[in-house]
C-alpha cells in the first residue's frame, strides 16, 4: 500500500515506543481550531520542510523546499482535485469520485497524458474498507470508532500491520474531510500512531515507533520516528510541527 512522509511519516514498525508527557511552552490555542501550518522533518542533517495552506479549515495546497507543491481543489464541500507541481510544472493530477453520502469511493491518477491508475473504496457491512489499488493489490481497512485505523490486512498475503495510538491530539485533527486525507495515504486520524507493526510477512521488518512532545493544548510540536529496517538497522527522522 503506498505510504507517504506526511504528518507522521507514512513508513512502518516494531520497536517498543513511548509517548512523552512533557508540553513545551508553546500556547497550543483552542484545541478545537488548530491547525498544522510547518512540518519539518529532519534526517540526517537534511531538513524536509512542508508548509500547509488553508482557507477557513480546508487544507488548499502545500509547498515543500525541494520545489514540490499540491494544490487541493474542492467542488462545494468535497475535495474533487489535487494536482502535485514539481518546480511549477504539473507532474501528475488526481480526481476523487464519491458516492450518494459523500463518501470516497474513487481516486483517479493521471499521469501525463494518456496513463491512468484508479482505486477503489468499498464500504462494508461491518465496518470496514476494501481499499482496491487500480485493481492489482486488495486491502480490507479496520478503524476505531474516532477514525483511527487500527489494521490494515493485505488480502493478497503480502505486509499486514496495526496500529496503536497515544490520546492527544492529530496535528491534522480539525482539517475538513479528515477522513479523505486519511483514506489517500496521510495520518490524518483523532490521535497520533506510536507504533506500526507488520504482522504479516515477517521477512520484511518495515515497522514504525514514534515518540512526541506535546504543548499545553495537547498536540505534538516534536517527534521521532524510528524505522526498523529489513536488514536489523534502524533509522531516525526528527519531526517538528508548528501550528497556525
Amino acid at each position: 500500500m503506498k505510504k507517504l512522509i506526511f504528518i507522521f511519516c507514512a513508513f512502518g514498525l516494531m520497536l517498543n515506543s513511548c509517548s512523552s508527557d512533557d508540553s513545551s511552552d508553546d500556547d497550543g490555542g483552542d484545541p478545537d481550531t488548530v491547525l498544522l501550518q510547518t512540518l519539518i522533518e529532519t534526517y540526517e542533517g537534511e531538513d524536509y520542510i512542508t508548509n500547509f495552506t488553508y482557507s477557513g479549515n480546508k487544507l488548499i495546497g502545500t509547498s515543500d523546499n525541494d520545489g514540490y507543491s499540491e494544490e487541493y481543489i474542492y467542488t462545494g464541500e468535497l475535495l474533487t482535485t489535487i494536482k502535485e507541481y514539481e518546480d511549477g510544472v504539473l507532474d501528475f493530477q488526481t480526481e476523487l469520485g464519491y458516492d450518494s453520502s459523500n463518501r470516497l469511493i474513487t481516486e483517479t491518477f493521471t499521469f501525463g497524458s494518456s496513463s491512468v491508475d484508479v482505486n477503489t473504496f468499498t464500504y462494508n457491512a461491518d465496518g470496514t474498507i476494501t481499499l482496491s489499488e487500480d485493481g492489482v493489490n486488495t486491502y480490507i481497512l479496520t478503524y476505531a470508532s474516532n477514525g483511527n485505523r487500527i489494521e490494515e490486512e493485505d488480502v493478497d498475503g503480502g505486509q499486514d500491520y496495526t496500529f496503536t495510538y497515544d490520546t492527544k491530539n492529530n496535528p491534522l485533527k480539525n482539517i475538513h474531510q479528515r477522513e479523505v486525507f486519511e483514506l489517500i495515504g496521510n495520518y490524518a486520524y483523532e490521535n497520533n500512531v506510536l507504533d506500526e507493526v507488520n504482522t504479516g510477512n515477517t521477512a520484511f521488518a518495515d515497522e514504525s515507533s514514534f515518540t512526541y512532545t506535546y504543548n499545553s493544548a495537547n498536540y505534538p510540536t516534536s517527534g521521532v520516528e524510528t524505522i526498523t529496517l529489513d536488514t536489523g538497522g534502524e533509522e531516525d527522522y526528527i519531526l517538528q510541527y508548528i501550528y497556525e
